[in-house]
């Protein structure tokens, strides 16, 4: 092998290593960016907490304000908060599928 051979295997190692640590940087930062979404993920769920919460609140004060009206508001709410846990089970439900996903 000649002196020029040699050093231009030299610069073709470096470069495939100087590759390599791009793509594992690359793959680092999807990595993070995969457990990032997921933590997002989870402020949904706090806001489907906090929304359920509003819900009881404002059905307990209605039903401190008229005690007579206590089955038509009944309904509504417990369908509202169907509503909002849908949305934390959605949540819930991606954040699993992202930490799975290859």
């Amino acid at each position: 092998m000649s002196l020029l051979q040699s050093r231009f295997f030299f610069v073709k190692s470096d470069l495939q290593q100087a590759h390599n640590n791009n793509l594992i940087k690359i793959i680092m930062d999807l990595i993070a960016l995969k457990y990032i979404g997921i933590g997002l993920l989870s402020i949904g769920m706090a806001g489907a907490a906090l929304g359920i919460g509003n819900i009881f609140n404002s059905f307990f004060s209605s039903v401190a304000r008229n005690p007579s009206e206590v089955s038509k508001f009944k309904a509504f709410v417990f369908i509202g908060a169907a509503f909002v846990e849908l949305i934390a089970i959605l949540a819930l439900v991606l954040a699993i599928l992202i930490l799975n996903h290859q």
